[in-house]
Order: C-alpha cells, then sequence, then structure tokens
C-alpha cells in the first residue's frame, strides 16, 4: 500500500507530547452476495480496504512498561495514570500485522491480519490468548457481554463470533464480498461490504440487506434508534450516512468526502476521519446526529483513520506521523499522546486508558489518557 510521506501536525497546537488505519487502497470486486454497485461505480478503483502490512505471527505479550504492567508472561498492575510525559505500554508484541482493537473492564482484544488470529490479553497485562485461528484475514471487530465479533474480508468473506472467554468460533454470515466494519447491539450484528449495509441476528440466522448501492462501506457504529455508516469513495464522492433501526430510506448527514475511513458516535455527533482529503490530507469531522452543520476538528492529519469519543475527548491513530492524538469534544488544542509508534492503527478506549495497536511493528499498546 502506498503511503504519504512525512505528516506534520500542522495548523494544529500540539499541546502536550507523550507518544491512521493505513491508507489501503483496495480493489473493488465484482459483488458476489446479491450486492448491488451503485451506478457510476468502477470496481477497480476503489478506496478504502484493511490492512495488508507484513508482520510476524501471534504471540506471547511484550515487555513491560513503566505504570504497571509486567513482562511476557507476568502480572500487571491496574493503570491508575500517571505524569506527563506518559509513555506507551507494550501489551502485547511479535503480532502479525494487528489491525481492529476493542476493550472491554478486563481484556483487550485484537485481529492479526496476517497469521488469521483473533487475541486477547488482559489489560493490565499478562500472555496473550489466541480466540480463534484460521481465520482469512480478519479485519474490524465489535464486543458485547458475551462474545467477540469481527469480520474475515478474504474470500469466502464471514461475519465471524467467538465466545469472549474462547470457545468454537461461529460463522453468522458467509459468502459476503468483503465485509469490512462491524458493530453490534442487543438483537443483531451490523456489517458493510463493499456495496451494502447488512445485518444477522447474534445468534445466527438469516440475513438482511439494510442499505444496497453504496460505495466501498468501511466504518459503521450504530444505538439505540439509529446506524450510521461512511461510503468511503475518493474524489468528493464519499458520504456519512444514517437509517434508522426500525427502517426507511438512508439519510446523507454529510456529502463530498473523500476517502472518509473510520466513525464514532457520541450521544451528539458522529465523528469520522479521512485521509488524502486534497491539499488538506487527512481530518478529523464532526456533524450532529441529527444532521446540520459539519465541523472539521482536525486538518493536516496524514493518514488518521481509526477514531474512538468518550464524554470530553476525541481520539484517533495517524500512521503517517506514527503518533496517538487527542482532542476535545468541541475542538482546540490537539495533544499528541504517543508518538514515534510504528504503524499505529486500530484504537479503543476505556475510562482511564487508550490502547491501539501497532500494524508494523506487530504490537498492541495502553497508555493512560
Amino acid at each position: 500500500m502506498g503511503k504519504l510521506g512525512a505528516a506534520a501536525l500542522a495548523g494544529i497546537a500540539l499541546a502536550v507530547a507523550c507518544g491512521g488505519e493505513t491508507s489501503h487502497p483496495g480493489v473493488g470486486p465484482t459483488p458476489s452476495d446479491g450486492d448491488a454497485m451503485p451506478s457510476g461505480a468502477s470496481g477497480g478503483a476503489a478506496a478504502g480496504g484493511e490492512s495488508s502490512h507484513a508482520g510476524g505471527l501471534g504471540g506471547a505479550a511484550g515487555a513491560g512498561g513503566t505504570d504497571g504492567a509486567a513482562g511476557a508472561g507476568g502480572a500487571g498492575g491496574a493503570v491508575v495514570g500517571c505524569g506527563a510525559p506518559c509513555e506507551p505500554v507494550t501489551l502485547a508484541s511479535g503480532q502479525g500485522s494487528p489491525t481492529a482493537i476493542a476493550v472491554d473492564a478486563t481484556n483487550v482484544y485484537w485481529t492479526n491480519w496476517y497469521g488469521g488470529t483473533v487475541m486477547s490479553v488482559p489489560i493490565s497485562g499478562g500472555s496473550a490468548v489466541t480466540l480463534a485461528s484460521g481465520q482469512t484475514q480478519p479485519g474490524h471487530m465489535a464486543l458485547d457481554a458475551t462474545a467477540v465479533y469481527w469480520t474475515n474480508t478474504s474470500s469466502p468473506g464471514e461475519v465471524m463470533k467467538v465466545p469472549i472467554g474462547g470457545g468454537d468460533a461461529v460463522t453468522l454470515a458467509s459468502g459476503q464480498t468483503n465485509p469490512r466494519g462491524i458493530a453490534v447491539d442487543g438483537t443483531s450484528v451490523y456489517w458493510t461490504t463493499w456495496y451494502a449495509v447488512k445485518k444477522a441476528p447474534l445468534g445466527g440466522g438469516v440475513t438482511q440487506t439494510l442499505a444496497s448501492s453504496q460505495y466501498v462501506l468501511d466504518g459503521i457504529a450504530v444505538d439505540a434508534t439509529n446506524l450510521y455508516w461512511l461510503n468511503a469513495a475518493g474524489l468528493g464522492l464519499g458520504s456519512v450516512m444514517k437509517m434508522p433501526l426500525s427502517g426507511g430510506a438512508p439519510v446523507t448527514l454529510a456529502s463530498n468526502q473523500s476517502n472518509a475511513g473510520d466513525i464514532a458516535i457520541d450521544g451528539s455527533n458522529v465523528y469520522w476521519t479521512s485521509w488524502r482529503d486534497g491539499p488538506l490530507s487527512g481530518l478529523v469531522r464532526r456533524v450532529p446526529l441529527a444532521g446540520g452543520s459539519e465541523v472539521t476538528l482536525a486538518s493536516d492529519q496524514g493518514n488518521a483513520v481509526e477514531v474512538v469519543a468518550d464524554a470530553t475527548s476525541v481520539y484517533w491513530t495517524n500512521y503517517v506521523s506514527d503518533t496517538v492524538v487527542k482532542m476535545p469534544l468541541g475542538g482546540g488544542a490537539a495533544v499528541v499522546l504517543a508518538s514515534g509508534q510504528d504503524g499505529p492503527s486500530g484504537i479503543a478506549i476505556d475510562a482511564t486508558s487508550v490502547y491501539w495497536t501497532n500494524e508494523r511493528a506487530g504490537t498492541v499498546m495502553r497508555i493512560a489518557k
């Protein structure tokens, strides 16, 4: 995959130095699962896609850091914060291009693009555990209280789940055309393919197409009433979309986007990233859930792709500058939480910490907020 050159965080005040998902040019397939290609779309020059970085296969947890995490195989202490500058902690190393990441009260979970595994490790450090193996380029992932869900992006194109404590992996849907983004609520799992948004019951069953004639989909999120996703086309053809869970026509919240990457929501706004967006390079943006004016929170971000939000801040990874960054939800000075990383990609948060994957380095990391 091509990378941009070194991207400065110009135009943003970098308040504290404490230190995207990659721009993955994809190749548009011919739909094989009944997805309709949108009018005027070409299967050959689709932007977006999961990573394809070389890396080692899954292994044990990495060396401990400075805030209480132990070395490989050890038991780390709880995260209680640290003074500035904070130092990142390696929770796992030797992974095969770790991509997506999620966290609950006990563990951190991630997918290894190479090696085809779904992994976990205690949030305080310890030995990495393989939850599922033999997967075909597992990409995005989601969690609920009982299971880990992910998409296998390569043929046969599957939506999968495994019990959170381990067990047999279950196929919820197969024969999908490059399934990508994934989200869950109390009843259903939702995912995107190259040209459609779909859902199936959490326990498995009939797959339902919610929206078709979309374009190179990636990020997806769900709340109590609506589903949100990104059409990740380049050349200003991308968009941020919303659709009621009860059914109805999709609504465009933001249009004229280029290479929209990842999406996050809170009680008020949708947040998303884009990369290679003309002269502004990568951007972090928001728009109200109900629709309204689009706001650019950060520009000149190179390959800023993965994004999450909490009650006070929005966080993202920048693959080009090898940084993990946060900013107040209302805008303001950006804070570099971690620099000198090696391909930071997936990102997740809990009440105290930020977690991310380094695709090139094959590591899973943590730092205090």
